[in-house]
């Protein structure tokens, strides 16, 4: 992905890069949603006691 994304920024090639930094966003988000529900699931505290 990161040469990709050079290349990309060399040749201006905008669709390009919206596409990395697309994929890239997503990634985070989806690392993101599976650390706080792995979160959720690990440490017991973190459940409501109702």
């Amino acid at each position: 992905m990161g040469s990709v994304l050079v290349q990309a920024v060399t040749a201006k090639d905008f669709p390009v890069m919206q596409g990395v930094f697309l994929m890239v966003t997503l990634a985070i988000l989806l690392g993101n949603f599976l650390a706080d529900s792995l979160y959720v699931v690990l440490d017991p505290r973190t459940r409501s006691s109702t």
